[in-house]
This record gives C-alpha cells, structure tokens and sequence, in this order.
C-alpha cells in the first residue's frame, strides 16, 4: 500500500514539473482562425487541417464502362499481292495482263482496286481514354468480323479534336458452307481524331488506316494461288454512348 501510494505520488510531482511542456489544442478548424478566435494559451497549438474536394462523379466514372454503338464507312486503295504456283498441266492461265501455260513454274504479279465499306460497331468505353469493340463490315464480296481496341489522348485536344490511336484483328468470310474457318485474317492501325457533339453523347470522327490481309491458299485445276492485301484509307464514322 506504502509503495502504491510513493507511486502515485512520484507520478504527480512529474507531471506537476512538466506541466509548462503540455501542448493544449484549444481550437481545431479548416480554415486559419480570426484575431478573436485565437486562443488565449501561448502554449496552445493551433491546427489548420486542409481538405481536397473529391469528385464521386469522376470516381464512379473510372470504375464504369459505357456502351456505345456506331457506324462508319470506308474508303480505300487495295494493293493485292498475288503469287501462282503451277502445276504441270498445261492449262493456260492469265498472269496480270498477260497469258501463260502451267508448267510448274510460278509468276507472282499485282493488282490495284478502289473499294469501299460501310461498317456497324459496338463496344465498351471507359472512364479513361481506353475503348474497345467489335465490328462487322460488308467489304466487296465478303463480310468481316472485327475486335478493335484504341486509346485516346484527351490531354492533347484541339478545338475540341481529340486524338485518338486504334488497332483491330478480324477474319472475312465470303461464305459460311466450309464452316467457322475464315477465307482471310487481317490486321490494321490507323490515327484520327473525334468531335463530341451533343452532351458528349453523340461524337463524329475521322481515322486514316493502314490494313493488311492474309488470305487461305486458293485451290485451281492450274494450281495454287496466294494472295496478301494492302489496304491504305479513310473512315468517317459517329457513335453514340449510352451514359449511365
């Protein structure tokens, strides 16, 4: 008890001691406080706290995706590679502008096309700048199934032109009676820029793009044909987001 008590004590005398020392926070506030408000202490700490304005909106924005649909419509200058390995028949066969006979030799010519496309799209726009879609598109006489992805870069707008970078894969089908397998693959890259035109809804854009395209072996009586396409255009297209 003797020992509780000396304790007790002990405690009490070193606070006493350092009492001078104790920082008493009278007053708390956001903003810095008027001449009145000051307190009286000259011990006393005044804290200033400073608060940053966080938008929900924008944060919900980051999280969530949008759908849009849209559509467009190409036009572009194809250059088709073709190569004919022959076989040792005799068939006469057209090479570009001229005739030859199939001997098992192999002619390699080019031809040049204009062509157009239109095209129907939908897909998933982020918060970000990050889109992403799919697309069917009618080219000549085949249709093509597409998934594209782009990145726009809103921090370099002008006018209210954004920028914007956009790659896509797809696979033509000019029938369906040899099952899912795709008469071509292509690849593509293309850059524009898009223009939002009523409450960031409706947006319009232009896009210049490079497409090349793989095509399966073609099977002839004369034998083997192979083809590969450079596709070099414009797109003008709209799209419309569907905002939550």
């Amino acid at each position: 008890m003797i020992r509780a008590v000396l304790l007790v004590s002990l405690l009490f005398e070193a606070l006493v001691a350092n009492e001078g020392r104790i920082i008493r926070r009278e007053y708390q506030s956001a903003t810095p406080p008027s001449a009145s408000q000051k307190p009286s202490d000259p011990n006393a700490l005044v804290i200033r706290r400073v608060y940053r304005r966080i938008d929900q909106n924008a944060i919900d924005g980051e999280k969530s995706f949008n759908l849009f649909a849209g559509a467009s419509f190409d036009v572009f200058r194809r250059d088709r590679k073709i190569e004919i390995k022959t076989k040792n028949n005799g068939d006469l066969i057209k090479v570009g502008s001229r005739y030859e006979t199939a001997n098992g030799d192999s002619h390699s010519f080019s031809e040049k096309s204009d062509e157009t496309a239109p095209n129907i799209e939908i897909g998933l726009l982020g918060g970000g700048d990050i889109y992403y879609g799919g697309r069917l598109g009618m080219i000549d006489d085949f249709a093509e199934l597409s998934a594209f992805a782009g990145v726009r870069f809103q921090n370099a707008s002008i006018a209210s032109f954004t920028p914007y970078l956009q790659a896509a894969a797809g696979a033509g089908y000019e029938d369906f009676k040899d099952g899912i397998a795709p008469d071509n693959l292509s690849l593509s890259i293309g850059a524009g820029v898009e223009r939002t035109l009523i409450g960031e809804s409706l947006s319009v854009s232009l896009c210049v793009f490079y497409r090349h395209r793989f095509w399966q072996r073609l099977e002839k009586r004369y034998g083997d044909e192979y083809w590969r396409d450079g596709e070099t255009g414009a797109s003008v297209g709209v799209r419309y987001a569907f905002n939550r």
